[in-house]
């Protein structure tokens, strides 16, 4: 389902799965300095480590990787419908039958452009058709302000707000990281 852009009402998003064409440009996104700044996994991937597992994640039914591409819209100053191309990826790991674990690259070249909000409630909604009544569980850092006002406002709540004590949500957390998790209903 296509988002449009609220800021100026002429581009649009939407989100599709990622095919073996999207490869590079993850590596890429992923191996950003800033992404990598605030990943939980700092390290430089390594080409060949990154296609090994990302032809795993394609054929995994534990994974669901979903690209962003920005569409120019047709209102004033848009392109009449042109693609302008990639955002980014949302990824979906299966933790168990009902609980996956969400996580978000956007690409460094539209960083600060409101395509976060717009590709992470695009593949919400697409992942909600899929599986509605799952918990999806978001591990961010605390200095990435970003992410956390981003997943805050998508409704998503830190995990101690809204699961009570011996809930089935477990995650790993290491010092400095926050987790917020959404349940659809």
């Amino acid at each position: 389902m296509p988002i449009k852009n609220d800021a100026d009402h002429r581009d649009i998003l939407r989100v599709r799965p990622a095919t073996i064409q999207d490869s590079a440009d993850i590596l890429r996104w992923r191996n950003d300095a800033h992404t990598r700044a605030m990943s939980i996994e700092q390290t430089l991937i390594d080409p060949v480590r990154h296609a090994a597992w990302y032809q795993a994640a394609l054929t995994s039914a534990a994974k669901i990787l979903l690209i962003g591409e920005v569409i120019g819209g047709s209102g004033e100053g848009g392109s009449g419908g042109s693609d302008l191309g990639k955002s980014g990826v949302v990824r979906f790991d299966r933790r168990n039958r009902r609980q996956w674990e969400v996580s978000i690259t956007i690409a460094p070249e539209v960083r600060g452009g409101g395509y976060g909000k717009l590709l992470l409630a695009a593949a919400l909604s697409y992942f909600h058709d899929r599986c509605p009544e799952c918990t999806l569980l978001a591990r961010i850092k605390s200095c990435n302000e970003a992410s956390l006002r981003l997943f805050g406002a998508l409704g998503f709540a830190t995990e101690q707000d809204s699961a009570p004590r011996g809930s089935d949500i477990d995650i790993g957390v290491a010092p400095g990281m926050v987790v917020y998790s959404k349940t659809f209903v």
